[in-house]
């Protein structure tokens, strides 16, 4: 059953299939896209990002921070969603690259692998270092490695000005500050590997389905992935996975933080 409206204005409501913005959902993805490379021997969890990003602009992320850091939010970069990013051109982000400006200068928050930042910037870098070795744009990557083989033919990145049937409209009172809905549409972009592709419930659990019954990634390499690394600020993390023990019960999922 789908439930609420998925346009106020025009009191739409919502439909088992209405496509969302999926938002930090998208970095679930993009671990399974960067460990599926490393089944493959093509990525090393611990090796500098600069064996695969040479021209990486920032020195101390390309020499010191490794995929693992970058996955488990443990690599001191920041989350430029919450930068700069809200004053910018939205329109202007059209490949994974286009957002490395937005932070790749920034003074890094912690040593990297000292402690745990969340991170959108970290799985930017991720996805640039999946482009590198895959040989593939990140977003068609997606599409032939993960959407594909599960038939989630409603998940895609979407430019924020595309006139998409059956989709949700998103809004947002900001953590409660405003007393009235505002659209949300200032706040998003095109997918990056850090977030807010579109998909709907369905997709997403025939995603969850495939990954837990080991067709996207091999049972080792989902038990790597969903081991705790660190601790978030609310919760464990693995790779791209928030992982917690909660009335008596494993919790595996993604959230915002």
């Amino acid at each position: 059953r789908a439930y609420g409206l998925a346009n106020i204005e025009y009191d739409v409501p919502n439909k088992v299939d209405t496509k969302f913005n999926i938002a930090s959902i998208t970095k679930t993805f993009t671990a399974v896209a960067a460990l599926q490379l490393y089944e493959q021997g093509k990525i090393d969890l611990h090796l500098p990002i600069g064996h695969y990003l040479p021209d990486y602009p920032n020195p101390l992320v390309r020499d010191s921070v490794t995929m693992h850091q970058l996955l488990s939010h443990t690599s001191g970069s920041n989350n430029f969603y919450v930068g700069n990013f809200l004053d910018t051109d939205k329109l202007q982000y059209q490949s994974v690259a286009d957002f490395v400006p937005l932070f790749a200068e920034d003074t890094l928050l912690c040593k990297p692998g000292a402690q745990y930042n969340y991170s959108a910037s970290g799985f930017v870098i991720a996805g640039l270092v999946i482009e590198a070795v895959s040989g593939q744009n990140y977003y068609d990557y997606l599409r032939k490695h993960i959407f594909l083989p599960t038939k989630m033919g409603n998940t895609t990145e979407l430019p924020i000005d595309s006139i998409v049937t059956n989709k949700a409209s998103g809004y947002t009172s900001f953590f409660g500050e405003s007393e009235v809905l505002r659209r949300n549409e200032s706040y998003l972009s095109k997918a990056s590997p850090g977030g807010f592709h579109y998909s709907t419930v369905e997709d997403l659990f025939l995603f969850s389905k495939a990954l837990r019954n080991y067709q996207l990634l091999q049972k080792e390499t989902v038990e790597l992935m969903c081991t705790p690394k660190v601790k978030g600020y609310n919760t464990h993390l693995g790779y791209g996975i928030a992982v917690d023990l909660r009335r008596n019960q494993k919790i595996q999922g993604q959230g915002v933080k």
